[in-house]
């Protein structure tokens, strides 16, 4: 049986990847003209690492039948932390990205995607009852 959640989980995954994508071109734009290079570099990879960090836990909407519903939420931000971390390291030893745009860029993209997400999630009016064992969903857009 499939997850009655997984067309709102495919939706919001839509709409914060479109949104990402977007606020990626602006932030890279923005960082070209105001650091140079490094700052369109640092805009670009802290959009980038803000996009993993919400959309990895999209996944996490997604109840799979005869599991634990907190197992993909687990499993999913232990990916992101492991992803992120390791961006970082990788980054921080990058001399040409400017960190402030970095920084920057990786917060407003948090905050921006993770309203996106939460937006999307709201207009997909999912109520979720489980009752005795058996799930039944309802979604709207």
């Amino acid at each position: 049986m499939t997850d009655p959640l997984a067309p709102l989980a495919r939706r919001v995954l839509r709409r914060v990847l479109g949104a990402a994508t977007g606020l990626g071109a602006v932030a890279t734009g923005l960082g070209a003209v105001l650091a140079g290079p490094g700052g369109a570099a640092g805009a670009a990879v802290g959009t980038a690492l803000g996009a993993v960090l919400v959309a990895g836990g999209v996944p996490g909407l997604r109840r799979p039948r005869g599991r634990s519903p907190l197992t993909p939420v687990a499993v999913s931000l232990g990916l992101r932390v492991v992803a992120y971390a390791s961006a970082l390291a990788l980054v921080s030893r990058v001399a040409w990205i400017h960190g402030p745009s970095l920084a920057l860029a990786t917060a407003a993209s948090v905050a921006a995607l993770l309203a996106v997400g939460l937006h999307a999630v709201s207009r997909g009016s999912a109520t979720v009852l489980e009752l005795d064992g058996t799930t039944t969903a309802t979604t709207g857009s």
